[in-house]
């Protein structure tokens, strides 16, 4: 096994809090890694919070409704750690 399959298979074996965990503590980048993930969470977001649309691409699986309610959860933990307003609605 070469090392590239070695490192794709253990991060295939990873929950999805390890996965994220992993993203979050190790890039060649550093920490900079971190601010430009949770500026990825909050632009996804806002965008699904300010969509008009369904999920029909997204997920077949959960309402819109649902999937909003996420994303204004999201959105308030960022906005009170971080003390930020929406940037893109």
């Amino acid at each position: 096994m070469t090392e590239d399959e070695a490192r794709i298979k253990r991060l295939k074996g990873m929950t999805n809090d390890e996965f994220v965990s992993h993203l979050m503590n190790y890039s060649p980048y550093g920490g900079v890694v971190q601010a430009f993930i949770i500026e990825a969470i909050a632009y996804y977001a806002e965008e699904v919070v300010n969509s008009e649309g369904t999920l029909e691409d997204a997920s077949k699986l959960i309402s819109m409704d649902t999937w909003k309610g996420v994303a204004k959860d999201v959105l308030t933990k960022i906005k009170e750690k971080y003390n930020r307003e929406p940037t893109n609605g």
